[in-house]
């Protein structure tokens, strides 16, 4: 994982909008349908526990040279 990283982000939901202080964590993790099923269970558990609508998660693919 790497040191936090402070980000800025502004979403409209429902007519308000929101303005957060985002937090971004990397995880390398194998890409197996194992993995992203585990991360999916655990960002919707994260959303009740932050009181979020939504949590964005990315995955992409890391090519070692």
């Amino acid at each position: 994982m790497e040191p936090l990283s402070p980000h800025i982000g502004s979403w409209t939901e429902a007519g308000r909008m929101y303005h957060d202080q985002l937090l971004m964590y990397t995880v390398d993790a194998p890409r197996e349908d194992a993995s992203l099923e585990w991360f999916q269970g655990y960002k919707e558990s994260l959303k009740p526990e932050f009181k979020q609508v939504e949590i964005y998660l990315a995955v992409g693919e890391v090519l070692w040279l």
